[in-house]
């Protein structure tokens, strides 16, 4: 994926040293491209809508520390052309410190990016 935002807006992911925490418990948002088939999906080039949210047809799966997240949402990020987004909720049980946040979609999985988790 390609940035994590926390619920509120803030960046979580791909920001170096300085990336805020993120709880046990929160929802972050993840974007990235290649989630797979969308049913609906809008034509190319054109933004998918706020209206219905389009989700993709296979839920990925979420690591983050090797604890899997829940995923709330999976499918185009309203507004965005061509873009994915990914609403998980963190494990109560998710380690703290800098762990790794690896997406897998049926055989492909994704290079670990990095999220600060709070403890």
């Amino acid at each position: 994926f390609a940035a994590a935002l926390g619920q509120d807006g803030r960046a979580l992911a791909v920001c170096g040293q300085t990336c805020p925490e993120v709880a046990p418990g929160e929802v972050v948002q993840l974007f990235g491209t290649g989630l797979g088939e969308v049913p609906g999906a809008p034509a190319t080039g054109q933004p998918a809508p706020q209206s219905p949210l389009l989700r993709v047809a296979q839920l990925p799966a979420v690591t983050v520390g090797g604890v899997e997240a829940e995923v709330v949402f999976a499918g185009l990020a309203p507004g965005f052309a061509g873009l994915y987004q990914i609403n998980i909720r963190l494990a109560v049980n998710t380690p703290g410190g800098e762990q790794d946040v690896v997406v897998r979609v049926r055989d492909a999985v994704s290079p670990a990016a990095k999220l600060r988790v709070r403890r």
